[in-house]
């Protein structure tokens, strides 16, 4: 992934960020355990929380640059 997003010469820390979140929820939701989840899985399941705040706080990023005033 980070050769193709240097590849296309479109790398920066917000979309490495974002298309790596994606493949880190997708990987999760993949693998889920079924029965009794391991004690580990709860520590993935806060990194991924955190994620998301920081996946809004990106997102948020783009409208508050639009109603900057210079």
């Amino acid at each position: 992934m980070l050769v193709l997003l240097i590849g296309i010469d479109m790398l920066s820390p917000d979309l490495y960020f974002i298309v790596s979140f994606h493949g880190l929820v997708g990987l999760r939701l993949l693998f889920a355990p079924t029965d009794q989840p391991p004690d580990w899985w709860r520590k993935l399941d806060m990194l991924v929380y955190i994620g998301f705040v920081i996946l809004a706080a990106v997102i948020f990023q783009g409208p508050l640059q639009l109603f900057e005033w210079q």
